[in-house]
């Protein structure tokens, strides 16, 4: 991604980004839990704060409850209607609707409409892209997200470990579910 200011090779995050400008349909997109995400604008573009994320989510697809130690994270459904699930409650989110996730909080989403969604989802501080292009698969444009499966799913939530953000894992044969932390340790 192209910002106004230059960086020092070695630089990860400049802090003295005043602005940054990014055309249209710029931002590697991935396919993550049978979705499709785009990223509009990284860490470094935004001197570290704050990323920016196109999600689109088809019928019946969504990540499973999970958490991040270190975002907050505001979602803005933009198409569509999702169901977001944030500790016990279920919000029926249609276009226009925000729902705003605290760090440390967990969360899931779900279309169970017969349509696509499409969703804009802002972390701060930025930085969470990075678990997006480690777990996800690049895009095969034209062909629609894969069906996420118990193996991308395994893949992702050991991925999400190193990214301080935990997920969760169906568990064979039942609606219940395990929250991932990492290192092997499965919490029910």
């Amino acid at each position: 991604m192209m910002t106004a200011t230059e960086r020092n090779p070695g630089d990860k995050f400049a802090s003295d980004i005043r602005q940054t400008y990014l055309p249209a349909g710029s931002g590697p997109k991935v396919w993550m839990s049978g979705d499709e995400y785009q990223i509009l604008l990284d860490a470094q573009s935004s001197g570290n704060t704050m990323t920016l994320i196109d999600a689109f989510i088809p019928p019946g697809s969504g990540p499973p409850m999970h958490q991040h130690d270190n975002v907050d994270e505001l979602f803005f459904v933009q198409a569509g209607e999702l169901d977001i699930m944030v500790d016990e409650a279920v919000h029926h989110v249609k276009a226009g609707g925000r729902v705003f996730v605290k760090r440390g909080v967990p969360h899931a989403f779900t279309n169970r409409s017969t349509q696509a969604a499409r969703m804009l989802i802002f972390y701060t501080p930025g930085g969470i892209e990075e678990f997006f292009l480690a777990a996800g698969r690049p895009v095969i444009e034209g062909v629609a997200p894969p069906v996420a499966t118990e193996d991308s799913l395994a893949r992702e939530i050991k991925i999400a470990s190193d990214h301080q953000t935990h997920q969760e894992m169906p568990v064979e044969g039942g609606g219940d579910r395990l929250l991932y932390r990492g290192e092997g340790n499965i919490h029910g």
